[in-house]
């Protein structure tokens, strides 16, 4: 009897174990949570589109960025991705295009888009870089 006993201790023990350590990783937050004031800058394009600049708030929870707005004007802009411990970002910028003369080639408006993004959460910077231009973030932590 002894012996069974000490299997429902240890079945306890490891059930308290674990649910203290669910409970734990639940409340934790990764390193570059929180929020970001986040700009995208993009110079002329080779190819004759406008420069233009951007600015809106992106928020990281458990090292997972998202960023989306939503203007009939301006198109759609969404930015997504992970961010490893190291700060290193593996985000994708994707939506449709707002106005024409700022987009590369002048696609026309609505024409969806998507780019990969390479950032650096420690320095605060990323970019995205195609044959015709490359666009620069900043992300500052609020």
């Amino acid at each position: 009897m002894k012996s069974i006993g000490r299997l429902y201790l240890l079945i306890a023990a490891g059930a308290a174990v674990l649910t203290v350590s669910c409970f734990a990783s639940a409340w934790s937050t990764g390193k570059f949570d929180g929020q970001y004031s986040t700009t995208l800058q993009c110079p002329s394009g080779t190819d004759g589109s406008r420069p233009w600049t951007y600015s809106t708030t992106a928020s990281v929870r458990d090292g997972v960025l998202h960023l989306e707005t939503t203007d009939a004007a301006q198109g759609t802009h969404m930015l997504d991705g992970t961010i490893a411990e190291d700060g290193k970002g593996s985000l994708r910028a994707h939506g449709t295009v707002g106005s024409s003369p700022y987009a590369i080639h002048r696609a026309p408006h609505g024409t969806p888009y998507a780019w990969p993004v390479t950032a650096d959460f420690n320095k605060g910077t990323g970019f995205w870089q195609n044959k015709w231009r490359r666009c620069d973030f900043t992300f500052v932590k609020q």
